[in-house]
Parts: structure tokens; C-alpha cells; sequence
């Protein structure tokens, strides 16, 4: 094997903070004025906490035929008018072949006939064909199609992966539901999770400074994410390329067959320095590290859903060449700022592989990077847009594998690039176990080929997203097809964010006077959005934000709700830094920190809206 030894004097001048690309720097809001209170609402996906999603709600198998798959020297004949039903039965003769009629009434005036003899080459299949329709008695000929179910898992949440469904994946899942091919996710690390059993094989730490780790103990073996405000978003990563599949519960993953490397580089805040990173990425594709035991399990595929504002230096691209000359694909996110990506960092290197995201209308996610840098767009989420599955709607964010609150495993919606990238890195995963060889050019090359372009009214950028959507089966076979007509996506719609200021009559939190509270409806079109509420009267607070999913104006479960830490006090001046984190609403999270439980928050809200309707 090639000595692949990382330099560290090369890239000492190399020093910067890197956010996962779900995260990113919110743009300040409008000017405050006196008694106002203004922040962020942050939507999961943007560092928040997410709880579980229950549903049981499964679609069925769907058929659809494979190309060129027929019972051999079977064919479904229509007549024309006026053909007697004699001559029907009768044998027929085309391009030297007797075939004859099948038992049966028939359907829609079809009528079967078989070949008599040996199986037809594919060749004289068609030409029998064409002999059959251009008969002067027929109107019509179909060759007799096998039709097949389509590899659908029975994972009870795969309902609610749109996602899945936009990329063509039950096609794609029944040309291979992929081998043991390994994908590094470079990342805030790993926790344990059911969906991710077996999946996940040795990684490391590569967070140096142990406040940031939030470990105690600085580099070593043990790559588990921490929690805090990264919020298991390299676990949410994994669970997208390879979560497992078909075993009852939970998600299921691009790759069946795929493990995972997790290294971590990103701390507890979801940040990490810029030396840890690229020092975790040469180690994960199997270089030397001083200090650091060799990689058993070289990554043929690295997920990077992280990135800063950097330009990609000589010496930075030159770490992504040297990779790229390992056999190493290396795929990132786009970035999260709605700005060209050509200022997005690494996705800004040449031959690494750059993924806008795209929400389940079909159109670039408000959020997503786009420019001539992005390579193709993969499914991200939109979490302004809800998804309605089995009677009940959901955020339309990408759903997989994080831990709650109280450190139970559970499955969240995220948006943003750092989602999409993945659903690239679990394609590349799945060629690859047909196609170990390919390069990262060549898998570069074929996943442009196969994408489906979006408009520039879909894309709301000329020439913005790349390809397009990526298209999973048409990428495995390696010819471009058609727009497909998959499994349609679950109906979506437009989803509501409000934020409250709740008055506290002398600041009691269980006294809240309607009358004197106020909310305004939050332009959630980023992951982190700026709110204001003005003209509030002196006084205290409690802050509330909530995204009614299904618009009937009650809090219920499993709609997200963020209630901020402490209360607001506007005696003195007005506040400017109350950020809210929206996380499912769980009947099991009674106690919020302003004290109300569920009841009577939901009571408080609605008199609030009643008292304040506009």
C-alpha cells in the first residue's frame, strides 16, 4: 500500500473554523426598537434537539416494468373491428413464428398469444413485434411484461422519506441494495443507535482541544458525539447513507450493504478548527497520522457535511488531488447560505463532489448554495413545507438517526446541504459495490449524465444547480433515462412558524395575560431565521416559538415547539439575543423552562392567538 503520511507542516498555515453545513451564521435581523425582542428561531437541522417520530404508516409495494423484461414469445394481441372471433382463435404467423391463442376471455380486447418452440431471442422478440402489429387485422401489440415489486423496505418510518421516493430509490434498490463498501462521515462522530447496529465499524477522535470535545480527554479512539448543540448531526449523516434496512423499524438507508467510518472532527458546538478536519479526512481515507494508530478501514467514499467561507488554496486543493489519486470519491455539502457556492469550503475544490439539496416540491430548498460549482442537487428538506402521510402531516425534512433529550435513540427531520450530501455519498456507495474500479472523475462524470435537470424557475437561479436532481437507478445503470415517474412524494404544503411573547403579570409563569402578548408569523426560509415582536410593553416575559404543522391553531403532539431558557425581562432595555430552538412536542416533555406544562401551554397559546387575532 502507497505510504500516505500526512504533513502537518504544510498545512500549519491552514487555520479556520469549519460549521457543519446544517448549521451556518444567520443574517442579523431588522433594527430594534425600544421595548422589542428580537432573535433566531432555529428549525432541527440548524443545532437544535428533535424527538422521536411515530408513525406506522407504510406504503405498498409499487409496480413497474423493467426494461425490456416480457415473457418470452408471449404477446397481447388487440384486433381490430370486425375481425370474427374465429379467425382470433387461429393460429398466427409473424416474421416466420406460429404463435397461438392462450385460454382465457381476455381483457380490454387483448388476447394472449404464445410462440410455439424455444424462447425468442431478444431480436426476434422485436421483430415478431413488429411483424404482429403490422398485420392488416391487428390495431394493437404489447409484449406480455413481467411486472415486479419494486425492493421496498418495511421499515416503519419509511413512509416519511420523500426523499427516498424523489431520487428514484426502489428502482435503483432493484438493481442492488448495495455491498460492503465503506463510507467515512467526517463529522461531529457517532452515537449508538438500533438503526445504525452492525453498520458502524471503528473511527476516531479527532478533536484536539478538549473543552470543544467536550470529552475531557482530546484525541483518541473513541469517536462518540457528545451531544450538546452538534446534535448527533454525524449520527442524522450516517443513518442516511447506511442506516439499516428491512428490520422492522425506523428509516432505512441509501446503501443496505454500506459501513461506516465515523470520525470525528467537529466538537460539541457542531464546530471544529481546520487542522482537525483535514487531518481526520487523510486519516479516514487511509493516510498516516502522527500520533494516530493507521485506519484498518480505508474509506472509499468521505462525506463531508460540513464547510466555511474559504477559497480552496493550492495547498488545499492539493490534498483533495492527492486523494482523488487514491481512488478516493469525496462528496460536500453545498452550503446553507443562498449564495453562490464558489465561496463554500471544500465544496469549492475541484473533483470534490458539491450537493445543493432540494426540498419535496421538487425545487432548490431556500437555504441551498447554488452556482456553476454545484455538481448535482439530492434531497435536503424544506422545513417551511410539511409533508402529509396517512391523515397526519410531518416537517418535510430529511428523517434518520439522533438521539433525543434524554439520550434515547429516535429519528429526527433535518434540513439542509449537510442531508443531501449523504443521499450522494449512499448512491456512490451502491455503484461502487457493483463498480469497485470507477474513479472519482468517472462516478463524477455518470452522476451528472443521469441527473434530471431542474428549470431555472425550480432551481430560482439560471444555470444554479448543477445537473439536477440526482437519479438513482439511471446512475446505477449507467444510462440516462427518461424523467422518471417514481413513487410519487407525499403532498406537501406550506408550514407556519410563530413566535409568542408571552406577558407574565409579575413575572409569575404560571399568570400569563393574553391581552398584552403578542406573536408574529417568523419568514422561516433558513435554517436559523431572525424574528422581532415590537412595540411590547414593559415588562416580563416568556418566549415561545411553534411550527403548527397541521393548521388547526392547538399545539399537538410531535409539532415542534422552543420555549427560551430563561425569562425575558424588558424593564430595562430591549433584547436582542432570544433564540429559540424548535424540537417535537412530546406529551413526556411536561416540564418547559418557563414552567407551564403541556396543557396549559397549549390553553396559553390559544388565548393568545384568540386575544390577538388579526
Amino acid at each position: 500500500m502507497k505510504h500516505r503520511t500526512w504533513s502537518a507542516a504544510g498545512a500549519a498555515l491552514l487555520s479556520a473554523t469549519l460549521l457543519a453545513a446544517c448549521g451556518g451564521t444567520p443574517q442579523p435581523g431588522p433594527q430594534v426598537g425600544r421595548h422589542s425582542m428580537s432573535g433566531v428561531v432555529s428549525v432541527p437541522g440548524a443545532g437544535t434537539a428533535s424527538a422521536s417520530v411515530e408513525t406506522r404508516e407504510r406504503p405498498q409495494p409499487w409496480l413497474q416494468s423493467r426494461r425490456q423484461a416480457a415473457v418470452p414469445g408471449e404477446y397481447l394481441v388487440r384486433f381490430k373491428p370486425g375481425v370474427r372471433t374465429q379467425a382470433q382463435a387461429a393460429g398466427l404467423s409473424a416474421a416466420g413464428v406460429t404463435l397461438t391463442r392462450q385460454p382465457g376471455r381476455g381483457v380490454f380486447g387483448y388476447r394472449l398469444y404464445r410462440a410455439s418452440g424455444s424462447s425468442l431471442a431478444a431480436q426476434t422478440a422485436e421483430q415478431v413485434r413488429a411483424a404482429l402489429a403490422a398485420r392488416a387485422d391487428v390495431e394493437s401489440v404489447v409484449p406480455n411484461l413481467v411486472l415486479h415489486a419494486y425492493s421496498v423496505p418495511n421499515d416503519t418510518l419509511h413512509a416519511l422519506q420523500w426523499d427516498q421516493a424523489m431520487m428514484n430509490m426502489h428502482a435503483a434498490w432493484d438493481v442492488t441494495t448495495g455491498a460492503d463498501v465503506t463510507v467515512a462521515v467526517v463529522d461531529t462522530g457517532i452515537v449508538i443507535h438500533p438503526d445504525l447496529d452492525g453498520k458502524v465499524l471503528p473511527g476516531y477522535d479527532f478533536v484536539s482541544d478538549p473543552a470543544s470535545g467536550a470529552d475531557g480527554d482530546g484525541r483518541d479512539a473513541d469517536p462518540t458525539d457528545e451531544g450538546g448543540e452538534s446534535d448527533y448531526h454525524g449520527s442524522h449523516v450516517a443513518g442516511t447513507v447506511a442506516a439499516s434496512a428491512n428490520n422492522g423499524e425506523g428509516v432505512a438507508g441509501v446503501s443496505w450493504g454500506a459501513k461506516i467510518v465515523p470520525v470525528r472532527v467537529l466538537g460539541s458546538a457542531g464546530a471544529g478548527s481546520l487542522m482537525d478536519i483535514l487531518e481526520g479526512l487523510w486519516w479516514a481515507a487511509g493516510g498516516e497520522v502522527e500520533g494516530v494508530p493507521q485506519n484498518p478501514h480505508p474509506a472509499s467514499v468521505v462525506n463531508l457535511s460540513l464547510g466555511g467561507s474559504s477559497a480552496c488554496t493550492a495547498d488545499l486543493q492539493g490534498i483533495f488531488d492527492e486523494l482523488r489519486s487514491w481512488g478516493v470519491t469525496v462528496v460536500a455539502a453545498a452550503g446553507n447560505e443562498n449564495e453562490d457556492a464558489a465561496g463554500a469550503f471544500p465544496a469549492n475544490c475541484a473533483g470534490v463532489i458539491a450537493v445543493g439539496a432540494v426540498g419535496p416540491d421538487g425545487k432548490r430548498a431556500p437555504y441551498s448554495n447554488h452556482g456553476p460549482r454545484v455538481d448535482v442537487m439530492a434531497p435536503g428538506g424544506n422545513m417551511n413545507l410539511k409533508i402529509n402521510v396517512g391523515g397526519k402531516s410531518y416537517p418535510a425534512g430529511v428523517y434518520s438517526t439522533i438521539l433525543n433529550e434524554q439520550g434515547e435513540p429516535v429519528y429526527a427531520p433535518y434540513q439542509g446541504t449537510s442531508m443531501a450530501a449523504p443521499q450522494v455519498s449512499g448512491l456512490i456507495a451502491l455503484l461502487k459495490g457493483r463498480e469497485p474500479n470507477l474513479t472519482a472523475a468517472q462516478v463524477l462524470a455518470r452522476l451528472r449524465a443521469t441527473a434530471h435537470p431542474l428549470s431555472t424557475a425550480d432551481c430560482g437561479v439560471a444555470n444554479g444547480c448543477g445537473a439536477g436532481v440526482v437519479d438513482a437507478a439511471a446512475f446505477l445503470k449507467g444510462v440516462a433515462e427518461p424523467q422518471p415517474t417514481p413513487v410519487p412524494p407525499p403532498p406537501t404544503g406550506a408550514l407556519k412558524t410563530l413566535v409568542f411573547a408571552l406577558y407574565l403579570r409579575g413575572g409569575d409563569v404560571n399568570d400569563v395575560d393574553a391581552k398584552r402578548s403578542q406573536w408574529a408569523e417568523v419568514d422561516a426560509v433558513r435554517l436559523r431565521s431572525p424574528y422581532q415582536l415590537r412595540d411590547l410593553e414593559e415588562g416580563t416575559y416568556a418566549a415561545v416559538a411553534w411550527q403548527d404543522l397541521d393548521g388547526d391553531l392547538e399545539i399537538d403532539d410531535g409539532e415542534p415547539v422552543g420555549v427560551y431558557r430563561d425569562k425575558v425581562n424588558l424593564r430595562v432595555e430591549d433584547r436582542t439575543d432570544v433564540n429559540i430552538d424548535l424540537a417535537p412536542f412530546e406529551t413526556r416533555a411536561a416540564a418547559l423552562s418557563v414552567g407551564q406544562d403541556r396543557a396549559a401551554l397549549k390553553r396559553v397559546m390559544r388565548e393568545v392567538l384568540q386575544a390577538t387575532r388579526r
